[in-house]
């Protein structure tokens, strides 16, 4: 799981990393020093499964401490201002119409 995205450990180890949202390069060396990866390093195009036996548990571990597929903040922040506009509000209304909404000036 990536950022809330779930992911197959099939996927490669170089995938992981350039997804859209995916975490950044000073994560990917710490998960390279912490499970001891520098196979992927010299290898990136190799599937995640195939690295070691027990990796795929244990980066799933540490990815659900890490993120949250319940809590994307996009998803949340569109849902609540969905809420707001099918409940009728004028900062509903506001944010659908693209408008200030907390008592700037237009």
């Amino acid at each position: 799981m990536v950022n809330g995205r779930l992911q197959m450990f099939q996927t490669s180890f170089k995938h992981v990393f350039e997804a859209p949202g995916g975490f950044s390069h000073s994560t990917k060396k710490l998960l390279i020093n912490r499970f001891d990866l520098y196979n992927a390093k010299k290898n990136p195009d190799q599937s995640l499964s195939e690295l070691s036996p027990t990796l795929p548990l244990s980066m799933n571990i540490l990815f659900s401490q890490i993120t949250s597929v319940n809590s994307m903040v996009a998803d949340l922040t569109r849902y609540h201002l969905l809420r707001l506009y099918l409940i009728k509000t004028t900062r509903g209304r506001s944010h659908a119409l693209g408008k200030p909404s907390r008592g700037q000036r237009t």
